[in-house]
């Protein structure tokens, strides 16, 4: 999962999208990056962009999805299996990947049609609803993330 996308939306040759994950990523082992093969999926992830860290530049670059991916910021990505931080954490790690998730949703209708009853539900819930926590984020974070350096 990349948070990158998590305000500004998944950048697409058609505009930014907010979606669920369609293609299963492959796993990104940060010791040994394919900058070939870079994100995996190439053919699935051709019209999609995606944001990394570059370390030499120390700054997140976007770039297209499918395809080979220069993660090391030497102006090829033809090499082989390099090491690079691309998410910025100051370490090197394996980066879990997230299956599509479309298969996980349960869409069995539920209220569907029952609009009478749900207003009377919202009605309820805004009367009993607690406070939400203060740890969501705030639009001055939400600002930060989004004007964050991003060529």
């Amino acid at each position: 999962m990349n948070y990158s996308f998590q305000m500004i939306g998944v950048q697409t040759e058609g505009g930014a999208k907010f979606e669920y994950q369609v293609p299963t990523v492959a796993l990104l082992d940060e010791d040994r990056l394919d900058e070939s093969a870079g994100i995996g999926a190439a053919s699935e992830l051709a019209r999609y962009w995606t944001i990394y860290f570059n370390e030499p530049a120390q700054e997140f670059i976007q770039v297209r999805a499918g395809g080979g991916i220069d993660w090391t910021g030497d102006g090829s990505a033809a090499g082989g299996a390099v090491a690079a931080d691309i998410n910025g954490d100051s370490d090197t790690q394996l980066l879990r990947s997230g299956d599509s998730e479309w298969g996980h949703l349960i869409l069995n209708g539920g209220s569907i049609g029952q609009t009478v009853e749900l207003m009377r539900l919202f009605g309820l819930a805004a009367t009993r609803a607690p406070s939400p926590p203060l740890e969501e984020l705030r639009p001055s974070q939400a600002l930060r993330i989004v004007h964050r350096q991003v060529r």
